[in-house]
């Protein structure tokens, strides 16, 4: 599904539950509304609830709770109101959107024009499908260590990187094992996976630091994660990190939540 509709139906899901939190929580609101007079930077509040009253009767401090209620009434009857005009406009811009989709002029050309256009925008599916294409080296170093196969196909070197793999593939996030990385100052550094965000068509870097039991290995990594601080890739922006230790193994349902927060939601 296209990146676009996505986000549109996730907003219309939003938009229906506001609206259904919002019209049950109008439920045993007070009749009529509430008008205020500001004199002065003084706030006096009326009840108009009698079409013979037009001015509404005074609301003295001591029942404020009425004021509030009333003032809330109004507030979730207009957040209604205007979430069902908006549910409307999506609405017709779904119903239309398939006749106005940019990306579509390059997917229905046939196989032999394509070959012969560059195409300035693409389709999620096409985007994505480019990327897996990409062709590298992975991680040259030990490559016999690599025994763990995962659903991909790809054989990693622990079993917690195999399971991080598959998190990656059951939820149809596309990746890639051991990347290279050209870092600030020339050097390579082989990222554990690399993952597109396909909404936003941007890259994130995955390490997953097995051994933090081994001082040594601490060592090193901590080194390797201030070079990528030092070359725009850090937590909070581009990087996830993952850990276990000994006593601590890796927490696959929280890595699984992690992965969808950034990726799908």
């Amino acid at each position: 599904m296209n990146s676009l509709i996505r986000a549109i139906t996730a907003r219309q899901e939003n938009l229906l539950e506001t609206i259904r939190v919002a019209k049950k929580a109008l439920q045993g609101s007070p009749e009529g509304r509430l008008r205020l007079n500001v004199k002065q930077g003084w706030t006096d509040y009326y009840h108009i609830c009698d079409v013979e009253r037009k001015g509404g009767i005074y609301i003295p401090k001591k029942k404020i709770s009425l004021a509030k209620s009333l003032a809330q009434k109004n507030y979730l009857e207009r957040l209604i109101r205007s979430a069902e005009e908006e549910l409307s406009v999506l609405d017709r811009f779904l119903k239309s959107y398939g006749d106005y989709r940019p990306e579509d002029v390059y997917t229905k050309l046939s196989p032999a024009r394509k070959k012969l256009v560059v195409p300035y925008l693409l389709d999620d599916e096409e985007y994505v499908r480019r990327w897996k294409e990409i062709k590298y080296e992975p991680n040259p170093f030990r490559r016999e260590e690599c025994i763990y196969e995962t659903k991909q196909g790809d054989m990693v070197r622990s079993k917690s990187e195999a399971i991080i793999a598959d998190i990656y593939y059951d939820l149809d996030i596309p990746y890639k094992y051991e990347f290279p990385v050209k870092l600030h100052d020339g050097t390579t550094k082989y990222v554990d996976f690399m993952a597109l965000h396909v909404r936003k068509r941007e890259r994130y870097y995955h390490e997953h630091l097995g051994l933090l039991d081994d001082p040594f290995y601490r060592k090193i990594n901590m080194k390797k994660l201030d070079e990528y601080k030092r070359s725009g890739i850090f937590v909070g922006k581009n990087l996830i990190l993952s850990h276990e230790t000994e006593e601590s193994p890796l927490d696959i349902r929280q890595m699984r939540k992690v992965l969808k927060e950034i990726f799908l939601s």
